[in-house]
């Protein structure tokens, strides 16, 4: 059993009133599940991320010294997992379970 998601924002000031506005975000994801047995069973999900540039220039005082650095971002993750159980039963010490 899987599925997708896909999420975005989209920024509609010009700037706010730091004088800046934050760029515009992508991200998606896809999951999918395989169950192997009642006991066992494993999962994978990717995520995808995008960022634009921040735009404008803030308008409060601050140090130029810095280097410049680009604004927009991408990352891209991905992850596994695994699980996996055993039936409990309470009668299992004096006389077995079924």
């Amino acid at each position: 059993m899987g599925g997708a998601q896909v999420l975005g924002v989209v920024r509609l000031e010009d700037e706010n009133e730091s004088g800046y506005r934050l760029g515009d975000v992508f991200q998606a994801t896809a999951w999918d599940s395989y169950r192997f047995a009642d006991w066992i069973s494993t999962s994978v999900r990717g995520l995808y991320t995008e960022q634009s540039e921040i735009e404008g220039h803030y308008n409060g005082g601050h140090n130029h010294s810095s280097p410049p650095d680009s604004s927009s971002t991408m990352a891209a993750a991905s992850g596994t997992s695994a699980s996996a159980s055993t039936p409990w039963c309470p009668a299992v010490r004096s006389r077995g379970c079924g």
